[in-house]
């Protein structure tokens, strides 16, 4: 089984809902940070009404990172379908449910050219070494695992 992460709102718990920013009225979410230019060539960057997880623990980091304080799960997302923006590595729904919390806090990042470089490799369907080693720093500086809390 291929596991599934979303990075965002803080507080979550293994077992709980995880529903899209059109339900509950979160900011701060990537539809908040995405220039005109980037939702263009993206659109599926401004869609507020589903709920988003990626086979990479790095962008799930990254997006959890745009939200202040917020956190990385394993979810389980409900009526899953590949995402058509990038099939690889998203998956989209309704909802879903927390597996588990993978980073309980995520600081705000401002470095905005780290978190372009993401969404951009993200596009590519990789992550330069450059941006693996940025996230393993941030990770390694902070950010502290909470797998144990789990319920797989």
């Amino acid at each position: 089984m291929t596991d599934f992460f979303h990075g965002g709102t803080p507080g979550l718990k293994p077992g709980g809902q995880l529903l899209p920013p059109s339900v509950t009225s979160a900011r701060n979410t990537m539809p908040d940070f995405v220039t005109d230019a980037e939702a263009q060539a993206e659109p599926w960057l401004r869609h507020r009404h589903l709920v988003y997880a990626t086979t990479s623990i790095e962008i799930a980091v990254a997006c959890a990172a745009i939200y202040p304080n917020g956190a990385v799960y394993r979810v389980q997302v409900d009526n899953p379908r590949h995402d058509p923006d990038n099939p690889r590595t998203h998956i989209c729904g309704p909802s879903g449910l927390v597996l588990a919390v993978e980073y309980p806090e995520v600081p705000l990042w401002t470095q905005d050219d780290l978190m372009r470089e993401v969404l951009q490799a993200e596009r590519r369907g990789d992550l330069t070494p450059q941006t693996r080693k940025a996230l393993w720093a941030m990770r390694t500086t902070g950010l502290s695992s909470a797998s144990s809390t789990d319920i797989s």
